[in-house]
C-alpha cells in the first residue's frame, strides 16, 4: 500500500509540473497566504444554555487585488465532541492554505459541540448527537449569513462574492453544509427516521429528536441567530466524509451541486448507509454516507453537472475500474481504496508534511475539488478566469525574457485593455500602469530579475502571461 501511495504522490507532482496553464481556482496562482485569526462571526447557546462565542480564521492569497473572490467556508471534524476537533487542526490549515493559493478566500470556522455517548442505548445516544449536530448546523448558517452581512453592510470587507459561497467540511464538519441544505423544511424533522423511538418496540413516537422550540436549537431557519435577515442557502457543497441521517431528506425541493471525497472503509462515518459506532463498538445512529448520497441524487437525475468531468488526472487514487463505485467518479464522488487518509488532529504527534499517505490524500482532495469548483465557477457564476494558454491568443509580450523595456500588444480588436500589472511569484503587484492603446511599451528597468506574471485587465477579464526579467 505504501509503495502505491508513493506512486500516487509522484504522479500528482508530475501532473502539476506538466501543465503550463495557470487558471485561477484550479491551479496554484499564488505562493503565499495571509491568515487573519479569531474573527468573531456569531454567538450561540450550548446544551446548558450558556453563551458560546463563535470564531473563524481567514486565509487569503497574498497580494491578490481582485474585488470579488469565491469564498469557501470549511468546518473541522471531531464527532461533535468537545476537544476532538478545531479550526486549527493541521488538515484544516493545509486545506485552507492549498485552496487560498488557488485564489479562493477560505473561512475556517468553530462551531458548538457537546453531547454524551450512551454506551448502553443507541436510542439515548441518538437523542444526544442529533441535537448536537443541529446546533452546529445552525452555526454554519450563521457563518454564511455573516459573510453576506460583510458584503452588504461592511463594504465587502473580505472582497468576496457573497452569492456564490462554497460550503465545505471534513468528517462531522462535512455533515454541516450537506444537512443545512438537505433539512431545510420543518416537516423533514418529523420524518420517521428523525423521530425518537420507543426503546421497547423501536417504533417512532411522534417526537422529533430535534425540538426546535428549545432555544439553543434555534429552529429550521434559525431566525433568532445573528444576521438573521440574510439568506443561508449556498449553491455548492464540498462534502469530505460527511453523511445525512436519512436519504429521504432529498425527496423534496432542490439541492445544490455536491462533490464528495470518502474512504470506502471509513470507520468514523459510513461510506454507504450503516451505523455510526462509538469507540468502534457501541452503536450511536444510522446515517447515509457519500456513496449513498451520490447514488440517491444520481437516481433522481440531479448533480449531473459533473458527469463529463475528468480533467484532473487523479484516477490513481480511485478504487479499481471494475467496481460499481468507479462509476461515481464522474458524478462528483472521489473514493479512496481503504483507510488511506490521515486525520491529522491537533493531538497527533507525527509531522504530516513528511507523511506521503497524508500528502497524497490532501493533494487529491484539493485538486479533485478545485477542478470541479473551477468548472462550476466558470460555467455558472459569471466570474471568469482565463488561463495563460488562452491569454497567449489575446495578447503578445515581447521581448521575453526582457531587461529594460517590454511591449504588451493586443491581438484582438474586440478587447479594450485598461491596465497592466506585473505580479511577482508571491502574488504581489511589483508594477502597475494604464494601457491606453492596443500596444504599450513599459519601462521595467527597476524590476528585480526573476519570474513575473503580466496581468492585463480588459473587458472585465484578466489575461496572464508568464514573463522573465533578466
Amino acid at each position: 500500500m505504501m509503495k502505491k501511495l508513493l506512486f500516487i504522490a509522484v504522479c500528482l507532482a508530475c501532473f502539476a509540473l506538466s501543465t503550463n496553464a495557470q487558471t485561477r481556482y484550479y491551479n496554484d496562482v499564488f505562493t503565499e497566504v495571509t491568515v487573519t485569526s479569531d474573527v468573531q462571526y456569531g454567538v450561540g447557546l450550548n446544551a446548558q444554555n450558556q453563551s458560546v462565542d463563535l470564531f473563524l480564521d481567514i486565509y487569503e492569497p497574498t497580494g491578490d487585488n481582485i474585488n470579488k473572490r469565491i469564498p469557501i467556508i470549511v468546518s473541522h471534524g471531531g464527532s461533535f465532541l468537545p476537544g476532538q476537533g478545531a479550526k486549527t487542526d493541521p488538515y484544516i490549515v493545509d486545506y485552507a492554505n492549498a485552496m487560498a493559493k488557488k485564489g479562493y478566500v477560505v473561512f475556517a470556522i468553530t462551531y458548538r459541540v457537546g453531547w454524551v455517548p450512551n454506551i448502553s442505548s443507541q436510542e439515548q445516544s441518538s437523542r444526544q448527537i442529533l441535537p448536537a449536530a443541529w446546533r452546529a448546523i445552525q452555526d454554519y448558517k450563521s457563518a454564511v449569513r455573516f459573510l453576506r452581512k460583510t458584503v452588504a453592510e461592511d463594504g465587502n470587507l473580505y472582497r468576496i462574492d457573497g452569492t456564490n459561497i462554497i460550503g465545505a467540511g471534513f468528517g462531522a464538519g462535512g455533515y454541516l453544509p450537506t444537512n443545512m441544505e438537505a433539512i431545510d423544511r420543518g416537516a423533514e424533522l418529523f420524518l420517521p427516521e428523525l423521530q425518537q423511538k420507543n426503546e421497547l418496540t423501536g417504533q417512532p413516537n411522534g417526537t422529533p429528536y430535534i425540538d426546535t422550540t428549545i432555544q439553543n436549537l434555534g429552529g429550521v431557519a434559525y431566525k433568532s441567530g445573528p444576521n438573521s435577515s440574510y439568506d443561508w442557502s449556498i449553491p455548492f457543497i464540498a462534502n469530505y466524509s460527511g453523511a445525512v441521517p436519512t436519504l429521504k431528506v432529498f425527496d423534496t425541493g432542490d439541492f445544490p451541486l455536491i462533490i464528495s471525497v470518502h474512504s470506502e472503509d471509513d470507520e468514523a462515518t459510513p461510506y454507504r448507509t450503516d451505523l455510526v459506532y462509538a469507540s468502534g463498538t457501541f452503536p450511536i445512529i444510522e446515517v447515509s454516507g457519500s456513496y449513498s448520497i451520490h447514488e440517491k441524487l444520481d437516481g433522481m437525475g440531479k448533480n449531473g453537472f459533473f458527469k463529463t468531468e475528468n480533467r484532473d488526472g487523479y484516477k490513481q487514487v480511485r478504487i479499481p475500474e471494475d467496481t460499481p463505485e468507479s462509476n461515481m467518479y464522474k458524478k462528483g464522488l472521489l473514493t479512496f481504496p481503504g483507510e488511506v487518509y490521515m486525520w491529522s488532529s491537533s493531538n497527533d504527534t507525527y509531522d504530516q508534511n513528511y507523511d506521503p499517505t497524508y500528502k497524497a490524500w490532501m493533494d487529491s482532495v484539493t485538486t479533485f475539488s478545485a477542478a470541479r469548483m473551477q468548472k462550476w465557477i466558470a460555467t455558472t457564476t459569471g466570474i471568469e478566469t482565463v488561463s495563460i494558454n488562452e491569454s497567449a491568443t489575446k495578447f503578445s509580450v515581447f521581448p521575453n525574457p526582457g531587461k529594460d523595456l517590454v511591449t504588451v500588444k493586443s491581438n484582438d480588436f474586440s478587447l479594450n485593455p485598461e491596465r497592466i500589472e506585473f505580479m511577482d511569484i508571491a502574488g504581489r503587484v511589483a508594477l502597475s500602469t494604464e494601457m491606453n492603446s492596443m500596444k504599450e511599451t513599459i519601462n521595467i528597468s527597476n524590476l528585480k530579475s526573476g519570474i513575473y506574471y503580466i496581468k492585463v485587465h480588459a473587458n472585465n477579464k484578466q489575461y496572464i502571461h508568464r514573463f522573465v526579467k533578466d
